[in-house]
């Protein structure tokens, strides 16, 4: 039933910041992001929508559309369990109008697209407004009671788990959780919360925003060594090297580079995903 399900719909699009966002969200949600804490945005989704999303979710699941979650099913500390750990239904089946309600999937579709453009202009991710094949990925996730999924880096795009990632500007660094409760949810008795360890230092006003800078990723933070409660964005420069190549960590202060390496050769291939 319905009912005894907890779906979680998750949403990954690729090149931004994390955060949960709205379409028209207030400016104060992008300040958040901005920060790189995380926003929160409730009823975002019509409770109409949100119960037709259910119900095609548990369909899809009755129909074993459903399979087991890559990640879910790495741990060696036990076996896989079909009936509570994590299952996914994605990738070309979404967008497969033989399955399940095609029209419901389509209708959230339409909200996420306008929701990308709200983060073109009040996040500057100008490539957010791209809409290549495969480029922004929408997933229902199903966690049964007693689930449990390992920790892990979440901006890491199914690009980069190959040679692609290093062939193809595409990566995944926003991402959305949205929650599809019924109305009666309760978090102490239900169970289901997203539990976050969120940033509580603030990025001094000439850090410059999380992300990205003039298209160099964020790769961490930089404390003040004044011993002040701040931290700054540190990017990787993966074009100081001219001809030869290289990359460098840096940070900003104001409009300057303030370079903390020398020039480093970075891998051949990406670090094997299953070692986070």
């Amino acid at each position: 039933e319905v009912g005894d399900m907890r779906i979680l719909l998750f949403v990954l699009l690729v090149d931004g910041v994390f955060g949960l966002l709205a379409s028209g969200a207030a400016p104060s949600v992008f300040r958040d992001v901005k920060q790189g804490c995380i926003a929160v945005v409730p009823n975002w989704i019509p409770k109409s929508l949100v119960a037709a999303l259910r119900e095609d979710a548990a369909s899809l699941y009755g129909q074993q559309m459903f399979s087991a979650d890559g990640l879910a099913a790495y741990t060696t500390e036990r076996r896989f369990d079909a009936s509570r750990d994590r299952m996914t239904f994605r990738g070309d089946a979404w967008g497969d109008a033989s399955l399940g309600s095609i029209a419901v999937r389509r209708e959230l579709g339409a909200r996420i697209a306008s929701l990308r453009m709200d983060c073109v202009s009040g996040l500057g991710r100008t490539s957010l407004a791209e809409d290549t094949p495969r480029t922004h990925e929408i997933t229902y996730s199903r966690f049964g009671p007693g689930a449990s999924l390992g920790r892990h880096l979440d901006e890491h795009h199914e690009e980069t788990k190959g040679l692609r990632g290093w062939t193809r500007p595409t990566r995944r660094s926003v991402s959305w959780l949205v929650y599809l409760q019924p109305d009666d949810w309760d978090a102490k008795l239900d169970g289901g919360s997203l539990c976050c360890f969120e940033r509580t230092a603030e990025i001094p006003p000439d850090g410059g925003e999380v992300g990205a800078h003039e298209g160099d990723l964020q790769v961490g933070w930089r404390q003040e060594p004044d011993g002040a409660d701040s931290e700054r964005p540190v990017f990787m420069d993966a074009n100081c090297g001219g001809l030869l190549g290289g990359s460098a960590l840096y940070y900003l202060c104001g409009a300057q580079r303030s370079y903390l390496t020398r020039p480093f050769q970075v891998p051949a291939e990406p670090i094997p995903f299953v070692s986070f």
